[in-house]
């Protein structure tokens, strides 16, 4: 659902610490960068609408967060952990805070390791991870 995106970034944009691993408040929607224009680190949130596809109640979904960091930084690999570690941390505690009006968030949970390990993408030069995050929302009047 396009909202808990836009609630995902804008949570994550707040976060000072977060922000200063970024080197700034570089949190967006997927797909927004250019290559030429892509910053040294970012993070990106992908969302996928789930099965229902609007706003019916106990929709499911889920949310794919990757973070990215251009070899050419100074201790990339560590630094691609450093964020990874931050934003798994921030989200693991967000629940209440993504609660949308209207909407209660009754699940938010990691859904894939990211044990996988980082990846390099040779054609942007970076270090990639990627964590999925599964919600189910319902309707605040559904569970009183």
């Amino acid at each position: 659902m396009k909202v808990i995106g836009e609630r995902i970034i804008a949570y994550l944009k707040t976060d000072a610490t977060l922000v200063t691993l970024l080197g700034g408040a570089y949190v967006m929607a997927q797909g927004v960068q250019e290559l030429d224009k892509r910053k040294q680190k970012y993070v990106t949130v992908s969302i996928n609408p789930g099965e229902s596809g609007n706003n019916l109640p106990s929709q499911t979904g889920s949310v794919l967060i990757e973070i990215a960091v251009s070899r050419k930084v100074p201790n990339a690999f560590a630094s691609c952990m450093d964020i990874l570690s931050r934003v798994d941390d921030i989200l693991n505690k967000c629940e209440d805070d993504l609660t949308a009006t209207g909407f209660n968030i009754i699940h938010f949970l990691r859904a894939t390791s990211p044990s996988a390990g980082v990846a390099v993408d040779d054609k942007t030069n970076e270090f990639f991870v990627e964590m999925e995050y599964e919600y189910i929302l319902c309707e605040e009047d559904a569970i009183t």
